[in-house]
């Protein structure tokens, strides 16, 4: 079954003296509303933040607007899913070239219908099944709380 995250590349995180495979990578999650009635290609993808206990451990994933979360990390209640990863070793789904978007004021990531063929096109060579991408996958409502 294909993940329902994917990995957004950070080129300005990763200078190019230090990559050799690995980079800087923010894993997205669908938005928490589109996963309850839109099929994975078709959802807004958001950063996977987690909650911070007071011990400093993520917790729960919480869903936040992609604006809200640099000032929520600051607060030190919430982290990133920001990290570096070998692309290679650990062969994960992406990175995808998101698309920007700006709407209504609010900005998210989709992933482009191009992007999604090549990942169709590739899936078999690496025995990733790809089977829900046009299928409706929730995500629990009671493990995502909205802080929009």
């Amino acid at each position: 079954m294909a993940s329902r995250t994917g990995a957004k590349m950070d080129q300005q995180k990763t200078p190019t003296r230090h990559r050799k495979g690995v980079y800087r990578v923010r894993f997205l999650c669908p938005n928490q509303e589109d996963s309850q009635k839109m099929a994975l290609r078709s959802c807004r993808y958001w950063p996977m933040v987690h909650a911070v206990d007071e011990r400093g451990r993520k917790t729960q994933i919480v869903s936040i607007r992609p604006a809200k979360v640099p000032q929520l990390i600051l607060t030190k209640r919430y982290m990133a899913t920001d990290i570096k990863i070998n692309l290679y070793h650990s062969a994960i789904t992406g990175p995808f070239n998101y698309w920007n978007v700006k709407e209504h004021g609010n900005k998210y990531f989709k992933i482009p219908h191009e992007q999604w063929a090549i990942l169709v096109a590739k899936a078999n060579a690496f025995q990733v099944d790809v089977s829900n991408i046009d299928k409706v996958v929730p995500l629990p409502n009671a493990d995502i709380p909205n802080t929009t």
